[in-house]
């Protein structure tokens, strides 16, 4: 009932693919195979789903189920890194007649694979391969049946993804005649070690400048012939300057300098104000400012600020003075301080005339101010008064954000009291709306 594959054309394949069998295994033991690998036998077995579709016609019956759970065992071995000779067996299950009646199959046979690998190492990682061959069906059933063709070609494709312990998983499709295939998943395990390992060869030492340092192991190739040599190969540099000994004309620098080429420390000045840049307290000073020995500028009376800063350069020594270098006065009125209407929110250019306070502040540690808020005779009293604490408090706020400590500040509302001008003018009730500062220590 099996039907015949091609039948004129069977004996031709048949000897096409027993000489192809044959061509790889003269291949596999040539010379011109893959230096370093290893033949090797494998064993293995699969499960899968077999299809059989034995010929019925003019049989009275009908293919009922073509499909059952099918297995296989093989061996094989590896003649080249591309080319192995496999033996199989397997039992493909049955196909069911109707009305009643089963046919059942088995298969060997012989069949070589050709490997085509993505990884670098044969069988290891994935491979996909073809295989060609010869089987022999067997067949079993419980109805008369007629076998057209026992003996037949096996092809299949498949991949292989394999571990470097020699084992494998394989999924492949075998077709052993028109009237049945199977369908696998296989596990296979491999018997030696795929690639040798490549005996060491002797390496030549060269020392290109015969200073006694390989040249593998020399950092300075080129030194000049008789030079004494450290382990690195590089010339001495006793003083850790940058520069050989046989090059250096000033052989005791001291660590951490900077040397020019001959191994003498650069006097550097960066600012350009005379002062080497080692000993420069203040190294950004601007070009042509007079400094002192310390590279900073001169302050003629000792005041804390700098002569060109100081609008006051006869201060008397020990005189408190502002960020202007001027002798602070008993009350300051900080002149440009201003707030929105009716509130006590600074406006205007109120940070910056507060900023030089605040420096006059940090140069004068000792300093202890009350900030006094006034307001003109304008409106309710009461409410002046509150108004004027609320501006003091603001003022002394900012003072603290910017790092004042607040036990040196204190803050006061005087409302209209103590007026500097004339409440009757414009001009005299905007001199009277003010925050001065009153030292206290």
């Amino acid at each position: 009932m099996s039907r015949n594959l091609i039948t004129p054309l069977t004996g031709c394949l048949l000897g096409m693919t027993l000489a192809f069998t044959a061509a790889m295994a003269i291949a596999a033991d040539s010379p011109g195979q893959t230096d370093g690998f290893e033949k090797q036998w494998y064993l293995g077995a699969g499960i899968g789903r077999s299809h059989m579709d034995p010929d019925t016609d003019e049989t009275g019956f009908s293919v009922d189920e073509k499909h059952d759970t099918g297995y296989k065992v093989f061996a094989g071995y590896d003649f080249t890194e591309r080319f192995s000779l496999e033996g199989y067996y397997s039992w493909l299950g049955k196909a069911e007649l109707s009305p009643n009646g089963e046919v059942k199959y088995r298969d060997f046979g012989l069949n070589a694979l050709y490997y085509v690998y993505k990884a670098q190492q044969p069988h290891i990682g994935w491979g996909v391969f073809g295989r060609a061959g010869v089987g022999r069906m067997l067949n079993a059933a419980d109805i008369a049946y007629e076998r057209d063709n026992e003996n037949h070609i096996i092809l299949g494709f498949g991949a292989e993804y394999g571990f470097e312990d020699g084992i494998a998983l394989r999924i492949d499709a075998d077709f052993y005649d028109t009237d049945a295939r199977l369908f696998a998943i296989n596990l296979l395990k491999r018997f030696g070690a795929s690639k040798k390992e490549a005996e060491p060869q002797p390496v030549a030492v060269v020392d290109s400048d015969n200073d006694g340092v390989a040249d593998g192991d020399d950092r300075c190739p080129n030194s000049p012939a008789s030079a004494v040599v450290d382990s690195q190969g590089c010339e001495r540099d006793s003083d850790g300057d940058g520069v050989a000994d046989s090059q250096d004309n000033c052989p005791n620098t001291a660590t951490g300098s900077r040397v020019d080429t001959q191994g003498c420390v650069i006097v550097s000045d960066s600012d350009g104000d005379g002062v080497a840049d080692g000993d420069d307290r203040c190294p950004n000073t601007p070009a042509g400012t007079k400094v002192d020995p310390r590279g900073c500028e001169l302050d003629s009376d000792s005041d804390g600020v700098a002569d060109s800063q100081d609008r006051c350069l006869d201060t008397p020594s020990g005189t408190a003075v502002d960020a202007r270098g001027c002798k602070l006065q008993e009350t300051i009125v900080l002149k440009g301080v201003t707030f929105a209407t009716a509130s006590a929110e600074l406006i205007g250019d109120s940070p910056q005339v507060l900023d030089e306070v605040v420096e006059t502040l940090r140069r004068n540690s000792e300093l202890k101010l009350e900030v006094a808020g006034y307001t003109d005779n304008t409106g309710n009293h009461d409410y002046n008064v509150r108004l004027s604490q609320q501006r003091a408090e603001s003022v002394r706020d900012y003072l603290v954000a910017q790092g004042i400590a607040a036990n040196r500040l204190t803050a006061k509302g005087y409302g209209p009291a103590d007026p500097v001008a004339d409440n009757a003018s414009e001009d005299g009730r905007a001199a009277n709306r003010r925050v001065a500062l009153h030292i206290i220590e």
